[in-house]
């Protein structure tokens, strides 16, 4: 083996001195992954993805491109699904970044584009109906009083004027099939949306919020929640979204996130949002990154494509 003090550049493949190891950083940030220099299990998966399948992975999302508005106005909010980031544009420029998280595959961030027309600091949170009977009534069942105390409040029917102490109900006798309750979550730290959403209306039931499980924003993977896109930063959203209205200024921001009540601000003007799925792309420096196909749309449109190309 050559000496590692009198030597410029190894050529023993099984060297790994430091010059390797900032390539491989370099490669890992350029794939998503954790940013440590060591050839783990997921860097070895990249490094050996050919590079005609890269070439089909570019041609594909330009054509994804291709799709996309030519124009999202002077001000708009863009999130690249498989990156889980949060860009915000002025004037075609990047004034903001930052981490987000996603869908599930199985409860996946649909790809779509709408308006941000409001926020609302301290939410409450309307339990969905799929949560509510396919997780909260099994931990019913087992104990009734599970959910006393805990910031939710229970109402028979599907409206909230006739509220109803949980734990004297047999929840027995209810099903996934048969749930007339509505739950709310109440405002509060714990919240499941953490203290402060941002609603642009849309079919899909889909908005960007806070969260109280930030620590998983530590992961590289955040395919995580059940559709909806949570913030690692929501207060700095909140400011730049607002920065307008001179009145809310970021002390403000922080006091109106840990109000008892509910409080919805709109704002000055609307934001076009667009949520991508782009596995391919150029960054902020200019260079090509690669990310995961977390919900294997890239499979289905290749099928689609090697289909219509066999016709």
């Amino acid at each position: 083996m050559t000496d590692p003090v009198n030597r410029s550049v190894s050529t023993d493949s099984l060297f790994y001195d430091e010059q390797l190891a900032r390539a491989v950083k370099r490669f890992q940030q350029r794939h998503g992954l954790e940013v440590d220099g060591r050839i783990g299990r997921s860097t070895l998966n990249a490094l050996n993805i050919s590079v005609s399948d890269k070439i089909k992975m570019i041609e594909l999302n330009l054509e994804r491109l291709r799709w996309l508005p030519k124009n999202y106005g002077r001000e708009y909010l863009l999130v690249n699904i498989p990156e889980y980031k949060l860009r915000a544009y002025q004037k075609s420029k990047l004034s903001l970044v930052m981490g987000v998280i996603v869908g599930k595959e199985y409860t996946s961030t649909p790809v779509f584009c709408d308006t941000l027309r409001y926020l609302v600091f301290s939410p409450t949170w309307t339990v969905p109906h799929s949560i509510k009977s396919e997780e909260m009534l099994p931990r019913l069942q087992r104990d009734s009083s599970y959910y006393s105390g805990k910031n939710y409040k229970f109402y028979k029917g599907w409206h909230t004027d006739q509220e109803i102490e949980p734990s004297l109900v047999d929840w027995s006798q209810y099903s996934i099939d048969h749930f007339p309750f509505n739950v709310v979550q109440q405002p509060g730290p714990g919240n499941a949306l953490g203290l402060v959403k941002f609603i642009m209306p849309n079919n899909h039931s889909i908005y960007l919020h806070d969260t109280p499980t930030d620590h998983l924003f530590e992961r590289t993977e955040r395919a995580l929640s059940h559709g909806c896109i949570r913030l690692e930063e929501p207060a700095l959203l909140a400011q730049y979204l607002l920065r307008d209205q001179k009145s809310w200024d970021i002390n403000k921001i922080l006091a109106a996130m840990h109000k008892d009540e509910p409080e919805r601000v709109y704002f000055k003007k609307n934001y076009h949002v667009q949520l991508t799925y782009l596995t391919s792309f150029v960054d902020e420096f200019g260079l090509i990154n690669f990310r995961d196909d977390i919900y294997g749309h890239d499979r289905a449109q290749m099928t689609e494509i090697n289909t219509i190309a066999l016709k």
